[in-house]
């Protein structure tokens, strides 16, 4: 599909072919795909699980360099299968970072659930939209080592773009988590009343780019 889309008429019989398409493909396709990934909440890349205590804090007690980043109580170890991580079960405040040569999660959640985008390689589990960005996005990327079409290119990446962003929006659309929210001359009297008002969730990776195409 990246190949046609690209213009370029060879046809693969296998992905470890000897041919200068197949080279581009494989050189390609995974940067694209993780950057696709990485640029929606796509639904057939979710992944959740419970994080592992890599170190904590104990506030009482000046900060060492084996605690966590200045500022949060917990270290919590990244899955291995988290390209990009969402939100907290929660949606507390977190950052990411890089700790004892770990990717890390610092936050000052206890327990914490983390909710991520996983590095899905599965293809049959892909969904339509997810399917199509990826393609497209190779196809830009191969289109100028191997036939220089830099219209195509740039036509393919605004395509990839395309699917990324309704991706957004249908994510947008169809979310579950409610957020109940005070009127601030109630909480600016101090009544909380057991109402979050806050949450935190990760920006999004950018767009793709590289051949001219303006992002968001």
């Amino acid at each position: 599909l990246a190949l046609s889309s690209a213009g370029i008429t060879d046809v693969l019989d296998s992905p470890s072919d000897e041919t200068p398409a197949a080279e581009q493909c494989r050189l390609w396709y995974e940067p694209v795909r993780d950057i696709v990934l990485r640029a929606a909440f796509w639904p057939s890349a979710k992944g959740v699980r419970r994080l592992g205590v890599l170190s904590e804090r104990d506030p009482d007690t000046s900060w060492e360099v084996t605690d966590p980043l200045p500022g949060w109580r917990y270290a919590y170890a990244l899955p291995s299968d988290a390209i990009a991580p969402r939100f907290l079960s929660d949606f507390s405040q977190f950052t990411t970072g890089i700790f004892d040569n770990k990717n890390v999660i610092f936050t000052n959640t206890h327990q914490a659930v983390l909710i991520y985008t996983s590095r899905q390689v599965n293809l049959s589990l892909y969904d339509a939209s997810l399917f199509m960005a990826v393609a497209l996005g190779l196809s830009a990327f191969i289109s100028l080592p191997l036939n220089g079409k830099t219209q195509r290119a740039q036509l393919n990446m605004a395509r990839a773009n395309e699917f990324i962003m309704q991706a957004r929006v249908a994510v947008a659309n169809d979310e579950q988590y409610l957020l109940d929210t005070l009127p601030d001359w109630i909480t600016a009297r101090g009544y909380q009343g057991g109402v979050t008002t806050q949450r935190y969730v990760q920006p999004y990776g950018p767009l793709l780019t590289g051949t001219g195409v303006p992002v968001v």
